[in-house]
């Protein structure tokens, strides 16, 4: 389940080429090979794993707060002068 939501999320976020890569003096420059299909099914795995996580960490932080209970304040000693 979480692997499905991982990229569901991680396709969420990935982007499309901007429209200038599309032109056709674009496409003439320079030959970029495609990315082999492992890095294409693992682009959208890795940015939803990192977005969980993410989510994950600041969950941890807001329970580790709230849970954690104020200092104990200890009166100072009374001094007579």
């Amino acid at each position: 389940m979480a692997v499905i939501a991982a990229v569901a999320i991680g396709l969420s976020f990935s982007t499309a080429a901007p429209a200038s890569a599309t032109t056709p003096a674009a496409m003439t420059d320079v030959y970029t090979p495609p990315p082999s299909p492992l890095i294409a099914m693992v682009t959208p795995l890795t940015i939803g794993m990192h977005v969980i996580d993410a989510i994950a960490e600041g969950l941890a932080s807001a329970v580790e707060f709230i849970a954690t209970p104020p200092p104990i304040a200890i009166p100072a000693p009374t001094t007579k002068t």
